[in-house]
């Protein structure tokens, strides 16, 4: 078997053991998966399953690409030559067409088709769970039937009913929340298939079988079975901190993200500008990836209900401060700020950047789902009640040192602090697709300042310019994405990947952008200009080293280890 790599940037990597969806292969992938995971590797962090690929995700500075090809083929060498996994059968009850599934009319007449023909078409096959991906326990099915080939839409929905049942190319599947998508909803479910609070969390596992059943919109509402009792957080120790009188455009809990869980389509999520959310942490004295408050655009009104040592860095929003007394100062980011009971914090306009961050000394108090406290929105689990933050909310916070005033007025270093700007060239390395798209394409990509779309969000940066048409222009088969694969739908008009990203992607992708990169976008706001730069995966890896030692520079300077 000839096995096949991708870079994914500088930290993850694309084995692909196949050209093809087939139970056969996909068997070896999930077989190569378990026996990764049974010897883990210093510096693999996790691996994600898809058809015929399986997605490395690693720290390139620990971890070299050339070892980790080595040990993969090591691997892939001692895998059984036939083998298949059998697992549970289930029936999956849907209403199709109407408001449940608004594409069943248009895929009828793509099919040549009646609607009843098409419902039956679906129904007709056993569909084998080949990957869960996308969004959180999402399952691609397959395949469906030669006459249900159609292609996805030109241009993804911002948003797709939970529940909602799809067909794209020969596959099909289910959203289990509220999520962007290009496929085709054909009808919807209110079978429960995701729960956060279980281990595994999803209730379909690759090799299951599934079966569709039509129902009635009125037998739907009363069809979902008992899956038993799903566990919930336990009670949470520390004292409330602060009170929400006003959660802005978008507040948000978030912290390092969510690893080792995207074999199950759980985004890792975690800040959108990690750079700037180690300082806030690191300013007041805690570890790098305790939570934090990322406030978007238009910053919240907070009330301190008890004395607080905070920082807010990242986009610098117009902060300021108002004392118990009435007295109110405009307040310098990137510094550490002692506040009394009964002070409020603000935000007024906007001057530069698109996401702050605020911490406070002894960190937030959050539940940890799946092993972190970030809100997953498309989910709607972790951080605060799995949504974003409203007034009246009240935030917990260990106790802090007795010596928090001591370190008030502590300042990140001027010159390593980040600049944001409406204009910024990123760095790419060439995607998985890059000699998919034309010569001229891949000269316009890297020649082009593009502008970022008001639809833009967590999930992605939509961008507005040249055009990416392809030179081959087959479906592209799901496989692993990271933050910064910048894809291209059919209309050929980019989107780059952020945090709340799906953890797999049918979508052309022609580069990725590095990571030292990744805060430049984060920072971006709609009207914004992009461009890419090409560079080399050493570069990638040396852009990378070199923030982690400013990041170190920084905290010498402030008397921190980092």
């Amino acid at each position: 078997m000839k096995v096949r790599f991708h870079l994914l940037g500088e930290s993850a990597l694309t084995v692909e053991l196949g050209d093809r969806i087939s139970p056969a292969i996909n068997t070896r992938v999930h077989a190569l998966h378990a026996a990764l995971a049974a010897v883990p590797l210093p510096g693999l962090i996790e691996s994600a399953p898809a058809y015929r690929s399986l997605t490395l995700y690693y720290d390139p500075l620990t971890l070299t690409v050339a070892d980790l090809e080595s040990w993969v083929r090591e691997h892939v060498e001692s895998l059984p030559a036939h083998a298949d996994v059998v697992g549970q059968s289930h029936t999956i009850p849907v209403a199709y067409g109407g408001e449940h599934g608004p594409d069943l009319v248009s895929v009828a007449e793509e099919t040549a088709l009646a609607p009843e023909q098409v419902i039956a078409e679906h129904c007709r096959p056993t569909y084998r769970v080949y990957m869960l991906g996308f969004s959180p326990g999402f399952p691609y099915l397959g395949r469906t039937s030669l006459r249900l080939n159609v292609k996805r839409l030109a241009t993804p929905r911002t948003r797709v009913p939970a529940g909602s049942v799809a067909i794209a190319g020969r596959q099909t599947g289910l959203y289990p929340s509220s999520t962007p998508g290009g496929w085709r909803l054909i009808g919807r479910t209110h079978w429960r298939y995701f729960d956060p609070m279980r281990m595994p969390p999803a209730r379909l596992q690759p090799g299951d079988q599934v079966r569709f059943c039509p129902v009635t919109p009125d037998e739907l509402s009363a069809s979902d079975p008992d899956w038993g009792q799903a566990a919930t957080p336990g009670p949470i120790a520390g004292q409330s901190v602060i009170e929400v009188l006003d959660a802005g455009l978008l507040t948000t809990v978030q912290d390092a993200g969510r690893f080792g869980f995207q074999s199950f389509g759980v985004p890792i999520s975690g800040a959108m500008d990690s750079a700037a959310m180690r300082a806030a942490n690191l300013l007041v004295g805690n570890l790098p990836q305790a939570p934090v408050l990322e406030i978007t655009l238009a910053g919240p009104r907070l009330r301190f209900l008890q004395d607080a040592l905070i920082a807010v860095t990242g986009a610098d929003l117009g902060l300021w401060i108002e004392w118990p007394d009435g007295r109110r100062w405009e307040l310098p980011g990137w510094m550490t700020i002692y506040l009394r009971r009964g002070s409020e914090l603000g935000f007024g306009s906007r001057q530069a950047g698109c996401r702050a961050y605020l911490s406070v000394a002894g960190g937030f108090r959050v539940a940890q789902v799946l092993g972190s406290a970030s809100t997953c929105l498309s989910g709607a689990f972790g951080g605060h009640s799995g949504r974003r933050l409203q007034a009246g909310d009240c935030l917990m916070a260990e106790t802090a040192s007795g010596d928090v005033g001591l370190r008030a007025g502590r300042s990140w270093p001027v010159p390593l602090r980040p600049r944001y700007a409406n204009r910024v060239e990123v760095r790419v390395l060439p995607g998985p697709q890059w000699r998919q798209f034309t010569r001229e394409a891949r000269a316009s990509f890297l020649a082009t300042e593009y502008q970022v779309q008001p639809a833009s969000d967590r999930v992605g940066l939509r961008l507005k310019g040249a055009a990416l048409p392809r030179r081959i222009v087959t479906e592209v088969i799901s496989s692993g994405v990271t933050m910064g694969s910048v894809q291209a739908p059919v209309d050929g008009q980019p989107i780059v990947l952020m945090a709340d990203r799906q953890t797999a992607g049918g979508y052309a992708q022609i580069a990725d952008v590095i990571g030292a990169d990744l805060a430049l976008l984060a920072q971006l706001t709609p009207g914004d200009r992009v461009s890419f730069k090409q560079v080399t995966l050493e570069q990638a890896v040396d852009a990378l080293r070199q923030q982690r030692r400013n990041e170190q520079m920084a905290g010498r300077a402030l008397g921190l280890l980092v």
